[in-house]
């Protein structure tokens, strides 16, 4: 199973700041979860389309109603912003995730200081 291969990552939203606390991202948990990027050998394509992003995560079914849009992870030292929920329809591999498989989030690289 796929969630055999999951490794700890941190997600942080960002929060707006008041007075003398400045706009930023705070840390609201740590999840188990797994990012793919492509490579040469793999390039996110189901039947319908190939998507353009840095990077896939893989993570718990649960986790979908947690994370959102423009939330920020950090996995094995490499930033990445969520730029969309689940990232198909019927997820990379063409079938769509029962209740307790993974969901699907498109990423984009972030290169500011966290």
């Amino acid at each position: 199973m796929i969630d055999d291969y999951y490794q700890d990552i941190d997600l942080y939203r960002y929060t707006e700041g008041e007075f003398s606390t400045p706009d930023d991202y705070s840390k609201i948990q740590t999840f188990k979860g797994l990012v793919q990027t492509p490579s040469s050998r793999n390039s996110f394509v189901n039947a319908k389309d190939t998507m353009n992003v840095d990077g896939i995560l893989f993570c718990d079914i649960s986790l979908n109603s947690i994370i959102q849009e423009n939330d920020l992870i950090e996995y094995e030292g490499i930033k990445y912003i969520v730029s969309g929920k689940q990232s198909q329809p019927l997820g990379v591999s063409g079938i769509e995730p029962d209740e307790g498989q993974h969901c699907e989030f498109k990423l984009q690289f972030y290169n500011k200081n966290v």
